[in-house]
């Protein structure tokens, strides 16, 4: 599939070749050679801007040079972290490295003023996605212990009564 996008690039068809520039940057997007995907991803929109695979190009690009500043920030690693782990979740819907960046920020840096917020992230996304009852009280239960005069804690109550009024509801 590489070999024949790379082929198709050569096309004197902007549509074919922007879309064989776009297929190329998500074959290196996905193998996270993000250098090479934001070059394709570029090359997508000097063939084709505002075709539907240059506007999707434009919005990749722009994500991963955020990605990449991000894991370039030296000086607050904390805060770049949390927002890379909000990349994955928000722009490019990986729940996975979400998941994988806040717990990082919670587990390695529990003081720090990002840790009840990815923690909280982690619970929603429990709660809300994976609708798991059992990993929702459980990261509740940390979030309200670890960080009880914060914002987060009084929304992890909250979720934490739904869950247990929905088990009173289910009782017979």
């Amino acid at each position: 599939a590489e070999e024949i996008c790379h082929e198709l690039t050569l096309s004197n068809q902007t549509d074919i070749a922007a879309k064989a520039y776009y297929e190329l940057a998500r074959i290196y997007e996905n193998d996270d050679s993000t250098n090479l995907s934001v070059a394709y991803y570029d090359s997508v929109l000097l063939k084709s801007p505002t075709s539907t695979y240059g506007l999707e190009a434009r919005k990749r690009s722009d994500v991963l040079k955020r990605i990449q500043s991000l894991v370039a920030e030296k000086e607050d690693t904390v805060r770049a972290q949390f927002l890379l782990a909000e990349i994955y979740f928000a722009d490019l819907d990986d729940l996975p490295k979400a998941l994988e960046g806040y717990q990082k920020v919670y587990q390695n840096y529990p003081s720090s003023k990002w840790a009840p917020k990815a923690l909280y992230a982690h619970l929603w996304i429990a709660s809300k996605i994976f609708q798991s009852d059992t990993l929702t009280v459980r990261l509740a239960n940390d979030l309200i212990s670890d960080y009880p005069r914060t914002e987060y804690a009084l929304s992890a109550q909250h979720i934490l009564e739904q869950v247990q009024n929905k088990e009173i509801e289910r009782e017979p």
